[in-house]
C-alpha cells in the first residue's frame, strides 16, 4: 500500500493557520504463477496474472495546515478501482541447431468498477466496464553458429488504463489534470527484427528495429478554454525505431552498458 499526503498553508507565518490536506492512498493486491516443462525439444511456459488496484484521493480543507485531523470540510474526493487477471501458454521450440520457433497466447480480462467523483457542485458514479483480449506471439530464430543469433518476431499486447487516467481530479498545478471513466484499453501490434551476437565471453552486441502500431492510445489532451487537460484515447499510433545495446566486461569488478534508442511516431 502506498500512501501519499501533501500539505499547503494558506497562511505563510503561522502554525496555526488554516491550510489544504490532499490525500491519495493506493493499494495493490497481486497474486501470479508461472510453470516451466522441458519436453524434448520444448520448452513450455504456462501461469496466470491477478492483479486488484484501488485508489482514492481526497482534498479537504484544514483548520490547521499541519495536523491533518482538523478538517473542516471535503473540497474534493475521486477514487475508483481495477481488476485485471491473465493466463498465458508459450512453447519454444527448437527445430534443430539452426532454427527456433516460438509460440505464444494469452487471454486478458481487464474490468475498471466502482469510480466516484465528488465535490462541492458534482457527484458523479460513472457505470462499470469489462473488456477480455486475445493476444498471440510468434518469433523466428536462426543460429548462423554458435555466436550469432538473428530473429523476426510479431505480437500483440493489451494495456489497460491506469487508475489516475480514470479517476484523477487534481488542481494543484497551473492547469487541471482531469481523469476520463471513459477510457478503454491500448491496443498494439509489434513486428521486430533483430541480431545478437556474442563476441567473446566479454563483449555484446545487439540491434534491432521495430515497428508498433497502438490502437486507442492514452494521452493527454491539450488544455481547453477553462485551462483543464484530459485523458483521452486517440485513434491511432506509429512508432518506428530501433535499439542498439553494447555490454563489455572489462575485469570482474568492471563493466560497461551502452543503450541507444532512437523512435519516430505519428499519428
Amino acid at each position: 500500500e502506498i500512501n501519499y499526503r501533501d500539505w499547503s498553508s494558506d497562511v505563510c507565518s503561522s502554525d496555526l493557520g488554516p491550510g489544504q490536506d490532499s490525500n491519495y492512498p493506493s493499494k495493490t493486491l497481486k497474486l501470479d504463477m508461472q510453470k516451466t516443462w522441458e519436453l524434448g525439444h520444448h520448452t513450455i511456459v504456462t501461469g496466470f496474472d491477478l492483479q486488484r488496484n484501488s485508489m482514492d484521493y481526497t482534498k479537504s480543507k484544514l483548520a490547521h495546515w499541519h495536523d491533518p485531523g482538523s478538517v473542516t470540510a471535503v473540497l474534493a474526493a475521486s477514487g475508483g478501482y481495477d481488476l485485471a487477471a491473465a493466463v498465458f501458454l508459450q512453447d519454444e521450440y527448437r527445430v534443430n541447431e539452426k532454427f527456433g520457433v516460438n509460440l505464444g497466447v494469452r487471454l486478458d480480462h481487464y474490468k475498471k468498477y466502482d469510480g466516484y467523483y465528488r465535490d462541492a457542485t458534482l457527484d458523479s458514479s460513472p457505470p462499470d466496464a469489462s473488456y477480455s483480449e486475445f493476444s498471440p506471439k510468434i518469433a523466428l530464430t536462426y543460429y548462423p553458429n554458435a555466436k550469432t543469433t538473428l530473429y523476426t518476431s510479431f505480437g500483440h499486447s493489451f494495456n489497460p488504463p491506469r487508475l489516475y487516467h480514470l479517476y484523477w481530479f487534481d488542481t494543484g498545478f497551473s492547469f487541471d489534470i482531469v481523469g476520463n471513466p471513459e477510457l478503454t484499453p491500448e491496443k498494439t501490434n509489434t513486428f521486430e527484427i533483430g541480431l545478437k551476437e556474442q563476441f567473446d565471453d566479454k563483449t555484446y552486441l545487439g540491434l534491432s528495429v521495430y515497428h508498433a502500431k497502438t490502437t486507442d492510445m492514452i494521452s493527454l489532451s491539450k488544455p481547453d478554454s477553462a485551462g483543464k487537460r484530459r485523458y483521452i484515447n486517440t485513434r491511432e499510433a506509429k512508432r518506428v525505431g530501433y535499439e542498439v545495446e553494447l555490454r563489455h566486461k572489462f575485469t570482474d569488478a568492471w563493466s560497461r552498458s551502452e543503450e541507444h534508442t532512437s523512435e519516430l511516431q505519428s499519428r
